[in-house]
Order: structure tokens, then sequence, then C-alpha cells
């Protein structure tokens, strides 16, 4: 049954691929976590629901079955969708944050990932500038400042950020761009909402330029 499982997890990192999907993409169209994408890469679950199947069989646009049937041959590569759109900007920092670290760290447990994870998006301030400091995330998760500082740094240095979208992370920019002489603080409580969690304008441009993204400011 590993055997199998492994087999078709190939099978759908393959046709993920050839999609152009990422693991934070599937995720968010499939409601699911990032995590749980990340399992199904290294060992898919022959028994998701058949609603699930379903629903990510669309997302791959391959036939009725595919995902289960590994003599199903791959179907020839299709463009990619767009990019899904997040809740509020720490949604995506945190979903971004998972798929570096899975790529990265590729032989690491879901939990491992998900600690890893909630460094980044802590360093990047979804929980407040305050607990953005390597001193107090390396006291919440019980591991020295040059712990934290490897463990993002190695991150980083392994992944290709070239290629990554953040459609959530541009609106900030061209929203700010309507309140030249506002504060960050003021800034921070009209966009609350669309920033998410404890982020601010601040943590926000951190990850951009962290990215190393030139966002178009949007007038929307």
């Amino acid at each position: 049954m590993e055997d199998l499982q492994t087999l078709l997890a190939g099978r759908l990192a393959l046709r993920m691929r050839d999609r152009g999907l990422t693991i934070t993409t599937v995720a968010a169209h499939l409601e699911v976590s990032v995590t749980t994408v990340w399992r199904w890469k290294h060992g898919f679950p022959l028994t998701l629901s058949d609603e699930g199947r379903v629903r990510l069989e669309r997302l791959l646009q391959v036939p009725d079955g595919w995902i289960l049937d590994p003599s199903s041959p791959l179907p020839a590569s299709t463009p990619a969708i767009n990019a899904p759109t997040f809740a509020s900007v720490a949604a995506e920092i945190r979903a971004i944050g998972t798929e570096l670290v899975a790529r990265a760290w590729r032989r690491l447990d879901a939990q491992r990932i998900a600690d890893r994870s909630n460094l980044i998006a802590h360093r990047y301030g979804v929980d407040g500038e305050e607990n953005a400091k390597v001193r107090v995330i390396g006291e919440r998760l019980r591991i020295s400042r040059e712990g934290v500082r490897k463990i993002l740094t190695e991150t980083l240095k392994r992944n290709d950020r070239s290629a990554i979208e953040a459609p959530r992370l541009a609106e900030p920019t061209g929203r700010m761009a309507a309140h030249p002489g506002a504060s960050v603080a003021e800034l921070d409580s009209m966009f609350a909402p669309l920033l998410g969690e404890q982020l601010s304008v601040v943590g926000a441009e951190r990850f951009r330029i962290m990215l190393g993204l030139n966002l178009q400011p949007s007038a929307s």
C-alpha cells in the first residue's frame, strides 16, 4: 500500500508541475491546509473522500478517477490557473511561508514544517511587530537566536523566490498611495481587515522585500 501511495503522490506532483500549481494554490482552491497538500505529495491518501477527489481532479484537469488509477496516462501539459486570493495579507504570508519551508526542508514531518512556517510568519509580523523580534521568537519556540536566524537564512537560501505570486501583498501598496501623510498606526488601523491578525504595514513591506517582489500599486 505504501508503494501505491508513493506512486500516486509522484503522479500528483508531476501533474501539479505541469499545471503550474503550487502547494499553496492547491490548498487554497480545495480549502485544506498547506500541510495536507504537502502530505499528499509524499504519500497520497487512498481514503480521500469522493468530494475531495472530484475537486482535486477538476483542479488538475484530469479524467474522473485518474488520481487513484496509476495506469491512467499523464495528460498533456495545460496552462496554469491564476493564483488564489487569500482572505488577508497575513493568511497569504502564512501560506507562502509554509510553501517555502516545505520546498527547503523536504524530509521534515508535517509538525516540524508547521513549526518552521510559524517561525517565518512571526518573523514577518503576523503576531505583531513586538513579537517579530528574533529574541521573542526564540523564547516562544525554545530555540536560540542563532537557531532562529539559521532556519530563516537556510529556508530562503534554498528557495527560488522569483516565481512566487503574492497578489494580496500588493494591495496595501496601492492603497497607501492614497494616504501619503498617514502614520504607520493610522495605516494599520485603516487596513486592519486587509492585513489580518496583528500584521502591520511594516511587516507586510518587510515580507515583500524578502521575496524580492516589485509589486505594482493597485488603484483599488
